[in-house]
């Protein structure tokens, strides 16, 4: 199985913050890169400047972690205001033609465009965890483009991708495993959540679940 962690990149930003409860919009709704022929077709280069921001090439720790209040050094703000909220994130994978799951982390909100579409949205305020969402995608043969767009909405502000090959029909999305707390010595009815994420239509397919390290 193929597993690709985003860590070379190029980073687009800072854009303004905007919260909806003070401003009435939010930033996150504004396409910045219009410009460009906006997010469906925009393709970042080192060295541009769009809308005021500016265009790097970055690189992601270790773990694949992007954080961007260490990038452009901004805490958390009284009140929400923040001068800060939005960046883009591109980069261009070579693949094969086949399905893959993009396993995606992100505090605050997250899009995220392929070859100039969009592909999947979440404007869900939340804790980074690595993986949490996870997004079917068919990418095709050769350079594909992957253009993410993170925004917060008060404090931190993180990122992290990582691509996996899958070749059957569903996915097991581990990560977000839900396991019960059981009490020692005690009898419970308990039960284990698995997220299973089928790939494509299928029909006919059982899944039978064995006791593992999960």
């Amino acid at each position: 199985m193929f597993e690709g962690v985003v860590k070379k990149c190029i980073i687009c930003g800072p854009f303004p913050y905007k919260n909806f409860t003070v401003d009435g919009y939010e930033s996150f709704y504004i396409d910045y890169l219009e410009e460009l022929g906006g997010e469906e077709n925009a393709i970042l280069r080192p060295g541009m400047t769009v809308g005021g921001a500016k265009c790097i090439e970055y690189e992601a720790d270790e773990s694949g972690v992007v954080d961007f209040v260490k990038l452009y050094g901004e805490e958390f703000a009284d009140f929400w205001r923040l001068r800060y909220g939005v960046a883009y994130l591109y980069t261009e994978l070579e693949a094969d033609e086949r399905d893959y799951v993009l396993l995606i982390g992100s505090e605050d909100y997250v899009s995220l465009y392929i070859n100039g579409s969009k592909i999947f949205s979440s404007n869900v305020s939340r804790r980074f965890t690595h993986d949490f969402y996870a997004v079917p995608i068919r990418l095709h043969e050769g350079l594909n483009r992957f253009l993410f767009k993170v925004s917060r909405y008060a404090g931190r502000w993180m990122f992290s991708a990582r691509l996996v090959e899958v070749d059957k029909p569903i996915y097991i999305h581990r990560s977000r495993v839900l396991r019960p707390n059981a009490v020692r010595g005690a009898i419970n009815e308990l039960y284990i959540s698995i997220p299973i994420l089928a790939m494509r239509e299928i029909k006919g397919v059982s899944v039978e679940c064995i006791e593992n390290d999960l």
